[in-house]
Parts: C-alpha cells; sequence; structure tokens
C-alpha cells in the first residue's frame, strides 16, 4: 500500500503543472472549457511542454553553476520550478490568445479567416 501511495504521489507532482498551467489560460480567456477528455489531453500536453522547460531551466542554471554557485538542484526545486514555468506559460498562451496573437500571423500567411476569439 506504500508503494502505491508513493507512486500515485510520483505521477500526481508529475502531472501537477500540467493541470495548472491549462487552469490558469481557461482561467484569463473566454473560451468555453473543453469536455473532461479534451481537456486531460490538453493537460497532459502542458506537462510535456512544462517538464521540457524544467529540463531546459535545469540545464541552462546548471550551466549559469559553472561561473557562480546558485544552489544545488533537488526535487523540490524541480516542483518549484515547474509550477513557476507552468504558470508563465498558462499566462503567456492567455495572452497570446487574448491579443489573437498566434491566429494574426496566420492571417497574415494567408492560412485561416478565424480569429483566436471564441465569440467572433
Amino acid at each position: 500500500m506504500d508503494s502505491l501511495f508513493n507512486n500515485a504521489t510520483t505521477l500526481l507532482t508529475f502531472l501537477l503543472p500540467g493541470f495548472l498551467a491549462a487552469w490558469v489560460f481557461y482561467g484569463l480567456t473566454s473560451h468555453p472549457k473543453p469536455p473532461q477528455f479534451e481537456r486531460t489531453v490538453e493537460a497532459l500536453v502542458f506537462t510535456f511542454v512544462v517538464q521540457a522547460l524544467v529540463k531546459f531551466t535545469e540545464l541552462m542554471l546548471l550551466l549559469a553553476g559553472r561561473c557562480f554557485v546558485l544552489g544545488t538542484w533537488t526535487e523540490s526545486s524541480s516542483l518549484l520550478w515547474g509550477f513557476v514555468l507552468a504558470g508563465l506559460l498558462g499566462a503567456g498562451l492567455a495572452l497570446a490568445a487574448n491579443k489573437d496573437f498566434f491566429h494574426a500571423g496566420l492571417r497574415r500567411a494567408g492560412f485561416t479567416t478565424r480569429t483566436s476569439h471564441p465569440s467572433e
């Protein structure tokens, strides 16, 4: 039973930043929330992106640590950076969606005539 709890805890701490990014995105945009399955898939995609950003951040901080000491990279720092980057990712994507950043570029390139606003 202990190993099941430890495995579930590890899985939740791994997936939680993706769900946080999705929560921030839908909290800051007027997009209607998709069905539960689609939200879960989006959260898994956000998890992949956040975990890649955490690994990149770890690499950059370890490289910077060669010049001056910042501290040691632990599981706690990985989790903290995951939450920070998840919040920034969700807020950044919400800003891009609200300002019509992605669709404006696609409209200029002739790929679409749609906007990123769901009500238009």
